[in-house]
C-alpha cells in the first residue's frame, strides 16, 4: 500500500466521521446540512475510488473500475444548492431544481459502454493510469481504447463543469454578503466567508486537475506521479473543513433574531430601496430623525442589532430607513452602524481614565460581537489598529 492510499484512507476516516454528524444534525438548518452531508459524502465516494487503485484492488477485480464516476458530477450542483439554503430562505430542493443533477443522470449513461467493457481493457486503463509517461500527443489519444477515450472525456468535463458551478456559488456568496449588509450589523458567522475559501479551494482543484491530465495527454514527459498524493491531502483537508465549518454554521435568518428576524417582505423592501417613493423632503426628516436618535440612544451598542429593530424604535419601515442610510451616509446600514461603533471604541480608546482597559472589553462595549470583527472594522475605518492608534495618541511624536 503506497503513501497515497495511506493518505485516501485518513480521508476516508474524516469521512465517515463528518456524515453521520452533519446528517443528523438537530437544528434549524438541518436540510442545508443534509446536502452539505452529501456533498462530503460523494467526495467519500471519490477517496475510496483512488483507494481501490492505489491498493491493488482495481487491478484485481477490475469490475470495480469507475463505480460511482457518475455521481461526481453532482459535486458542484450540490456546492451551489448548500450555498443558496442557507442564504436565501425561500430556496429549496424541489422537483424543478432537479436539472441541476441532470448531468449526473448523462454521465451514467454515457460511462455506462465502460463499465460492460472486458477485463483486460479496464485493466489497460489502470496501467496507463500509472504509466510513468504521459499518453503523448493526438495520434496516440486516437489509438487508445474506448473505455479509457470515455474516462478521459468525463474527467474533463467533469472538471469544467465543477469549476462553471463554483464561479456561480462565489456569485451567489457575493449576493449574500450584500444582502445581509442591508439588514444587519453584525456579519460574524453569518457572512459565509468559510464557504468562499472552500469555493476557491474546490475551483482551485478542478483547475489543477484539468491541466494535469492535460499534461498527461499532450506532454511525453509528464509531472511526477509522486504529486499524485497532493490532490489525495487536498480532499481530506476539503472533507475535514467542510465538515467542522458546516457543524458550527448557524442558522442566518430565525435562530439567534427569533421573534425580531426581518420578514422575507422586509428583506427584499431594504434590497429595492429606491422604489419606495419617498420624497425628498421626508427623506431629509427621516434622516435627521435616524441621526438624532442614534447620537441620542446609541442604539449601535447593542451588538445584535438589525435594520427593523431600528426601524420599529424610529416608527418607520424598513424599506425607508434603508433608503436614507444608503442616500444620506452613502453607506450600508452595517457599515453605517459600524461605523458609529468605530467612532465609540476612538472615543473610549482616548480616554486617559480608560488607558488600562483591554481592547477586548473596548470592542464589546462598542457593540461588536468579537475581537477579531473589530479589528476588521477599525482598519477598515482608521487605516490601523486599535493598539496603533492608543500608541499614537500617547506618543504623537
Amino acid at each position: 500500500m503506497d503513501l497515497v492510499a495511506l493518505c485516501t484512507l485518513m480521508g476516508l476516516s474524516i469521512t465517515a466521521f463528518i456524515v453521520p454528524l452533519l446528517w443528523f444534525r438537530a437544528l434549524d438548518n438541518r436540510r442545508a446540512s443534509q446536502i452539505l452531508a452529501v456533498f462530503v459524502l460523494v467526495v467519500g465516494v471519490s477517496l475510496l475510488q483512488t483507494l481501490l487503485l492505489h491498493s491493488g484492488l482495481t487491478l484485481r477485480h477490475p469490475w470495480v473500475s469507475g463505480l460511482g464516476q457518475f455521481l461526481y458530477f453532482a459535486l458542484g450542483p450540490l456546492l451551489y444548492c448548500y450555498t443558496k439554503t442557507l442564504a436565501d430562505r425561500t430556496f429549496s430542493l424541489t422537483p424543478r431544481e432537479a436539472w441541476h443533477f441532470l448531468p449526473v443522470v448523462i454521465s451514467l449513461l454515457v460511462y455506462l459502454p465502460v463499465y460492460l467493457q472486458s477485463s483486460e481493457i479496464k485493466r489497460h486503463a489502470v496501467e496507463l493510469y500509472f504509466a510513468p509517461e504521459g499518453v503523448g500527443g493526438v495520434p496516440q489519444l486516437v489509438a487508445l481504447p474506448l473505455s479509457t477515450k470515455i474516462y478521459i472525456a468525463q474527467f474533463v468535463a467533469l472538471m469544467l463543469h465543477l469549476a462553471t458551478y463554483s464561479v456561480l456559488t462565489l456569485r451567489q456568496l457575493e449576493k449574500h454578503r450584500t444582502r445581509i449588509e442591508l439588514v444587519f450589523s453584525n456579519l460574524e458567522r453569518i457572512n459565509l466567508s468559510w464557504m468562499r475559501w472552500l469555493t476557491w479551494l474546490v475551483l482551485a482543484v478542478s483547475v489543477m486537475s484539468l491541466l494535469y491530465i492535460l499534461i498527461r495527454l499532450f506532454f511525453p514527459s509528464p509531472v511526477s506521479p509522486d504529486l499524485r498524493v497532493v490532490p489525495v491531502l487536498i480532499m481530506a483537508v476539503l472533507v475535514y473543513y467542510a465538515g467542522w465549518m458546516g457543524i458550527r454554521q448557524p442558522q442566518i435568518y430565525g435562530t439567534e433574531l427569533e421573534s425580531n428576524d426581518p420578514s422575507d417582505e422586509e428583506v427584499a423592501a431594504t434590497d429595492k430601496y429606491h422604489s419606495t417613493g419617498l420624497s425628498a423632503a421626508d427623506a431629509m426628516e427621516h434622516w435627521h430623525r435616524v441621526q438624532q436618535f442614534v447620537e441620542k440612544e446609541q442604539p449601535y451598542l447593542r451588538s445584535g442589532l438589525i435594520i427593523k429593530q431600528l426601524a420599529d424604535e424610529l416608527s418607520m419601515s424598513t424599506a425607508h430607513l434603508s433608503q436614507v442610510i444608503n442616500s444620506y451616509a452613502q453607506v450600508t446600514f452595517f457599515d453605517y452602524i459600524n461605523r458609529q461603533r468605530i467612532e465609540y471604541s476612538q472615543q473610549q480608546l482616548a480616554d486617559p481614565e480608560a488607558g488600562k482597559r483591554k481592547v477586548l472589553d473596548i470592542a464589546l462595549s462598542s457593540g461588536f460581537s468579537s475581537q477579531s470583527a473589530f479589528y476588521a472594522q477599525f482598519k477598515k475605518h482608521t487605516g490601523c489598529t486599535p493598539s496603533q492608534y492608543r500608541n499614537r495618541l500617547n506618543d504623537p511624536l
